[in-house]
């Protein structure tokens, strides 16, 4: 028998509560751990809404499977993107495979979740096609794992070669094709400027990764340089073909993405991926997954993004357990997902 559709609204505090209410062991992946005091603290409120609970202040049925499923969660993927006129956040949780329960998904819409099962996440999936596009072409011809501070440096260049092309389109003194100083990558890094256009600071705050000192700065450059990524001479560091193609296609930013997707194995250790992208205004995507120790980074078509998109969110646990689109390490089990973090 098919289960009801469901498609309501409720306060992260209030969905705490109610999951206090069900009785089952939390799985590493489930939303109702609660991580921190606060918390804890918000767990422990009444709900009141007749919506969501009964008049005896127990959850109402219909409720009560999918609330099962986010506390027994067996696999889990979240979908976020930035773009000039559209921002959404979604996550979904799902059983294991052989159980006949459906799926949950979890919108955050301002400061309430929207709990609807089945998930929507083909809607969600069939929106963002409309955004990213569905084209073919792949602009920027590339693939390349990276140490993450070489990674880092790599975006650092590519900041200050977007800010010379800027600075020679709106008619400013200088050329785009002279050569970059140790010092302005080492400033590009974490760049004060705010916003989102600029892509070293942006994956720093991804990374979280520590300053590095103008010696460590060229010891990195030397090293891309030895992957022909750029060229040294006495003047400074000459862009290469790679990174001035990456240049031009990003020249400014025009959206961002994450999916991020986890699953249980069979000794219950947690399988994860995080897969992140830009998109530049000409519509070339540049696709990231990371772990403790490199990046993998690759140019790829928003048809190609698509597809890598729709394998994690359509079938998170089936994907992991063989192998995701980009990388996928068995790791040491993540904070439980706060909801859509």
């Amino acid at each position: 028998m098919t289960s009801p559709t469901i498609d309501i609204q409720m306060t992260e505090q209030q969905m705490r509560s109610l999951g206090k209410q069900i009785e089952l062991t939390r799985s590493k992946l489930s939303p109702l751990i609660a991580t921190n005091e606060q918390q804890v603290e918000a767990a422990g409120g009444r709900v009141l809404n007749p919506d969501l609970v009964t008049p005896d202040g127990r959850i109402r049925p219909e409720l009560a499977s999918p609330f099962q499923v986010l506390a027994t969660a067996q696999s889990f993927t979240m979908v976020g993107y930035v773009g000039r006129s559209l921002a959404l956040e979604v996550a979904a949780y799902y059983p294991g495979a052989t159980s006949s329960q459906e799926g949950v998904s979890l919108t955050n819409i301002g400061d309430t979740l929207q709990l609807q099962s089945p998930p929507i996440m083909e809607s969600v999936l069939e929106i963002l096609r409309q955004y990213i596009g569905d084209v073919l072409l792949r602009r920027v011809e590339f693939e390349v794992d990276l140490p993450l501070m070489e990674a880092w440096l790599l975006f650092g260049i590519v900041d200050v070669g977007r800010r010379r092309e800027l600075n020679r389109i709106l008619g400013h003194e200088g050329d785009a094709s002279e050569t970059l100083s140790v010092e302005e990558i080492h400033g590009a890094l974490e760049s004060p400027v705010p916003g989102t256009q600029w892509l070293a600071p942006y994956l720093n705050d991804c990374l979280s990764l520590a300053s590095p000192t103008l010696g460590e700065v060229s010891a990195g450059l030397k090293r891309l340089t030895e992957r022909g990524l750029a060229q040294i001479t006495q003047s400074g560091l000459i862009l290469g073909e790679v990174i001035q193609q990456i240049v031009a296609e990003f020249l400014l930013v025009d959206s961002y993405a994450r999916v991020r997707a986890a699953s249980l194995d069979s000794a219950d250790e947690v399988l994860s991926t995080d897969m992140r992208a830009i998109q530049g205004r000409s519509g070339s995507i540049m696709v990231w997954s990371y772990d403790d120790a490199s990046i993998h980074l690759i140019g790829v078509s928003p048809a190609q993004f698509m597809i890598m998109m729709s394998s994690l969110v359509e079938n998170p646990g089936a994907i992991l357990s063989g192998g995701s689109p980009l990388s996928t390490a068995a790791v040491a089990a993540p904070p439980p997902p706060e909801v859509l973090q």
